[in-house]
């Protein structure tokens, strides 16, 4: 089932009747195993952000994205939630029994027999809850297992802050996880307590993407040279070369020479990044490690497009409409002679003389855009659940752009292993297509301070020095990276590279960026969580959007703000 499809249009309408607004985007939505949307779990979703905390229960779910297992983590989150509401609403809305009912009957029919599923899995734990709605025994579940039951609905009888501790402690005892604070990661499945027992699980199941030596031919030194590398990675020791063969095998060699790429570092690995490094991509993904993911990655991309084509194209029509007509107004017209128009009295003798019956005048406007676009995508790993909208956003701007012969790049940036890794999707001269924004694809941390600062060297085109330029950053207003921040002078040289160190590296690197004449501004899609970090950054250059229906007006507002600001500048 499409994610955008006429499903998921009824299930956000659920959300929003039973919130009584409509202005967010749920965070959440709800699927019956035939695709039909969740009656009732969307309805408690809409209850919640009526009776409950967004910004003391967020932080703890985005975290949950960031940590091990998180599809079991938040379905068992999910679990205290329903808990939660359920208790706080029914007297004020009693058809929420029966409706809970007709859930827990529905959802016993969809999952297999219980022995199919591991003891304290998250799906025993739905099973024994739909058992309890329904009044049944609960035959074949272990102590330990109704232990946790219980403690996850004695979590779900606090308050918002108690709720959130609660569920932590839980975790903690159950299943020795720590949860985290919601910043990124370089490496998703190594957060979290139980790093061992992850490690293993990935090297076991043979999932842990490593490249043993080759030319061996031995079995038992493949598994031995890939024990040794994950390890050190784990402990963040790997080789200068190691992170380089690694980085270069994800994401594709470097665009620019080894002699190029030292001149570029020396100029902007500089204060917080001096121990870090730069690489720069293009969009393709042949012979690469992870060249697989990333071409899966990008037909579903291409797919939520298409399955919402006719709006796009409708959204594309509006924003190049409104540019032109802002463009026109700040292009002196040119006077040309047609067979129709004002009749210019000088150049009448041509009928009679030449049987030139072009003797009308006409002003026309061509609008010649003296400025370029860059659109710059926050591509780490906490935009994983967002790759498709980010993607066609990215695309139906830019085809916007592009239908005005305004020169327009699109980048991605993320930070892996010390590099901050800087993907061209689209340049300036490929006037026609915008297919490669549907290569978007994320992956770590984000690095925005440094990676703000390097995209200068992508702006230097031949044939577009002089352009005045406008650059418009797709962000989470969370700069966040595994790779610590170098401060000299300190005993240990180093601090971590996140919350008020990383929100200024990022104010400071975007004030640069404004001092050099570009118009830098946010396009920001989340909930309140941001919203201090966005002001510090980009001040009041910035549009938030809670929905996807709101990002056309939202582009059109902020373009048209920026080219009356560039209208002063000669």
């Amino acid at each position: 089932m499409e994610l955008n499809d006429a499903r998921r249009k009824r299930a956000i309408n659920m959300v929003w009747t039973a919130a009584d607004r409509y202005d967010f985007e749920p965070q959440y939505l709800f699927f019956h195993g035939d695709g039909e949307p969740d009656l009732y779990l969307n309805t408690l979703e809409g209850l919640a952000y009526a009776c409950m905390d967004e910004e003391v229960l967020m932080p703890f779910l985005r975290g949950l994205e960031f940590g091990r297992d998180p599809d079991k983590f938040r379905a068992l989150a999910q679990l205290v939630l329903e808990q939660a509401v359920f208790e706080r609403k029914k007297e004020e809305r009693p058809s929420l029994l029966e409706l809970r009912k007709e859930y827990a009957k529905i959802h016993l029919s969809e999952f297999r027999a219980m022995d199919r599923y591991r003891e304290l899995g998250w799906e025993r734990q739905s099973l024994l809850r739909c058992r309890k709605i329904l009044g049944m025994d609960f035959d074949g579940f272990h102590k330990k297992e109704l232990e946790l039951a219980a403690a996850l609905e004695e979590a779900a009888s606090l308050s918002d802050a108690q709720l959130v501790v609660k569920t932590k402690w839980v975790f903690r005892h159950f299943y020795f996880y720590q949860a985290i604070k919601a910043r990124k990661s370089e490496e998703t499945a190594f957060v979290g307590a139980g790093l061992l027992i992850v490690l293993m699980r990935h090297l076991l199941a043979g999932e842990f993407h490593v490249r043993s030596s080759r030319g061996s031919g031995n079995g038992d030194g493949e598994e031995l040279s890939r024990w040794r590398i994950a390890w050190k990675h784990l402990r963040s020791e790997t080789t200068q070369a190691e992170d380089r063969v690694f980085v270069q095998n994800t994401f594709g060699p470097c665009i620019y020479s080894d002699m190029v790429m030292q001149q570029i570092e020396k100029e902007y690995c500089v204060g917080y990044h001096k121990r870090c490094r730069l690489w720069y991509s293009g969009s393709g993904t042949a012979d690469q490690e992870f060249g697989w993911e990333q071409e899966e990655q990008m037909m579903k991309n291409r797919a939520y497009y298409h399955a919402d084509r006719q709006y796009y194209e409708r959204c594309i029509a509006r924003i190049t409409t409104h540019l032109k007509n802002a463009l026109e107004e700040q292009q002196e017209p040119d006077i040309v002679h047609t067979n129709s128009g004002r009749l210019d009295a000088r150049v009448v003798y041509r009928i009679r003389a030449m049987h030139d019956l072009d003797v009308f005048c006409r002003e026309i406007v061509y609008p010649l855009p003296d400025f370029t676009v860059d659109l710059v995508l926050d591509a780490s790993s906490s935009r994983y659940h967002e790759q498709e909208g980010i993607a066609a956003q990215a695309y139906m701007i830019a085809r916007s752009l592009i239908n005005l012969h305004i020169p327009v790049q699109v980048v991605s940036f993320r930070s892996v292993r010390g590099y901050t890794v800087l993907q061209r999707l689209k340049g300036y001269g490929e006037a026609e297509s915008a297919e490669g924004i549907f290569r978007y694809y994320t992956a770590g941390n984000n690095r925005d301070g440094l990676a703000l600062q390097a995209i200068r060297v992508l702006m230097e085109q031949s044939g577009y020095e002089k352009q005045k330029r406008i650059v418009l950053v797709l962000t989470d207003a969370m700069p966040s990276d595994a790779y610590k921040a170098f401060v000299p002078g300190r005993l240990r040289s180093s601090r971590d590279y996140d919350e008020t160190l990383a929100v200024e590296d990022t104010c400071a690197a975007v004030r640069s960026l404004r001092q050099n004449g570009m118009r830098v501004a946010a396009i920001f899609w989340g909930g309140n969580y941001a919203v201090e970090n966005l002001r510090k950054i980009y001040s009041d250059s910035f549009v938030r959007i809670r929905m996807i229906s709101q990002l056309t007006d939202a582009v059109i507002h902020l373009l048209l703000r920026i080219l009356a600001e560039l209208k002063d500048i000669v």
